[in-house]
């Protein structure tokens, strides 16, 4: 076994192979090569030790063959290295330095895509690695900061979006190649370059002639997604008339991603529009909404609606009484569990027809004795079992839950502290 010259480590370690021509084993039909090795001494070449293999050859006998793994090939001398490589099959020569050759024709892809990302990789090898038909490895290629600027033009009109989409938003990127990117008949393309457009580090965030290109070019896309990445951008980053543009835009989607960074003055006209998604947006995700839209939202029949007015951790107390009569149980749940719920809605709360909504009353700390007299009459014995276990539940609630047929929630109301004591007493002789 000697040193591969190939990759000059002694993991990957050259041997004399036996290849089998024919079909069957030994006999006639079988032609086995077997060559012997002798190590000839080591050269040092560019910094990494490279072995040098003379084959020993007998005259009219085949050429010899070797393994590198699970690779077979022949070993050739290379006078500009100045000693024997490892050639398999269609390479004539190795790409690159001889310790880059075994990385690049072993089968699978990890080795070629470490390759691709490492900034030691000579140019030669990068440009091999561009026509590689692994997509993986062409994209870990366009992230190598040290890639030739004709090699990422190249790997720009690569037949896999993901690879031209990692192209236009690589740093080195010229315009050229972003406008090329905004006009890509993929739509994942032109999407993936409006959600990375002018974010430091990316192009072309310092090239302002560029970026109000593409900026103008992308709000134009057919594709709401596109153009909903583009109003994500907001009004700091985009021209005055081009974001009010997209705030009216005929997609809903639209709307939607200005929500956010719309001035206050433009709110009213977002809370009335026809799309509950848009008002619901308005309602959720803006905390300096005014009152008064708050209010209007809030006797909005849409439960998405109600959903997102809860959301919102502004929504003062008088919202929840308007939100009791509509929203969903889920919604009523949060809501009756804030602090901040005042009284009228925790009486609407009590005729909730979820159990849940109800119990939940009770545990609130705003919860009067005349609530717990109501719910001691609910047909839930969830309900009545929560009453009872009040420490201020009223004495004439705790009286008729000691009748309850329940025989558990007759006992808690008999042992209660506001329990009468011939109340008590009678249910004791009882039981």
């Amino acid at each position: 076994m000697v040193t591969c010259c190939l990759c000059g480590t002694r993991r990957c370690g050259i041997t004399p192979g036996v290849r089998t021509v024919a079909g069957r084993r030994g006999g006639q039909g079988t032609n086995q090569y077997r060559q012997k090795t002798r190590l000839a001494g080591a050269a040092s070449q560019g910094g990494s030790l490279m072995a040098q293999a003379q084959p020993e050859t007998d005259a009219g006998r085949a050429a010899p063959q070797y393994r590198c793994g699970d690779i077979w090939g022949d070993l050739r001398y290379d006078s500009s290295l100045n000693c024997y490589v490892f050639v398999q099959g269609r390479c004539a020569r190795p790409v690159g330095p001889p310790r880059w050759h075994c990385a690049l024709h072993r089968p699978g892809s990890n080795g070629r895509v470490v390759a691709a990302r490492q900034e030691t990789t000579p140019p030669e090898v990068l440009r091999f690695l561009a026509k590689d038909r692994s997509a993986a490895v062409r994209r870990a290629l366009v992230h190598n900061k040290m890639l030739p600027a004709q090699v990422l033009q190249t790997l720009a009109g690569d037949p896999d979006w993901e690879v031209r989409a990692a192209a236009a938003r690589s740093f080195n990127s010229t315009p050229e190649m972003l406008r090329r990117a905004a006009h890509d008949p993929d739509t994942q393309v032109r999407h993936d370059l409006a959600s990375h457009l002018g974010l430091p580090g990316k192009a072309p965030w310092d090239q302002p002639a560029v970026y109000q290109e593409l900026v103008v070019t992308l709000a134009a896309d057919p594709t709401p997604q596109v153009r909903g990445a583009i109003a994500a951008l907001g009004p700091e980053r985009l021209p005055g008339p081009l974001f009010e543009t997209l705030s009216r835009d005929p997609a809903g989607y639209v709307r939607v991603r200005t929500v956010a960074k719309v001035p206050v003055a433009w709110l009213s006209r977002l809370a009335a529009d026809p799309d509950p998604q848009v008002r619901a947006a308005v309602a959720g995700y803006r905390d300096d909404i005014p009152l008064r839209l708050l209010v209007r939202l809030a006797n909005d029949p849409d439960p998405e609606i109600a959903r997102a007015v809860a959301s919102n951790e502004h929504t003062p107390p008088r919202c929840y009484a308007m939100l009791a009569d509509h929203c969903p149980s889920s919604v009523a749940r949060d809501l009756v569990r804030r602090d901040k719920c005042p009284l009228p809605a925790l009486e609407l709360f009590a005729s909730h027809q979820d159990y849940v909504v109800r119990r939940e009353v009770i545990s609130h700390r705003r919860c009067t004795p005349d609530l717990l007299a109501r719910l001691s009459r609910d047909g839930s014995a969830q309900v009545r079992m929560a009453v009872v276990q009040h420490r201020w539940c009223p004495p004439e609630a705790v009286v008729r839950l000691a009748r309850d047929h329940d025989p558990e929630i007759a006992g808690l109301a008999a042992d209660h502290p506001n329990c009468p004591a011939h109340v008590r007493a009678m249910w004791m002789l009882a039981h």
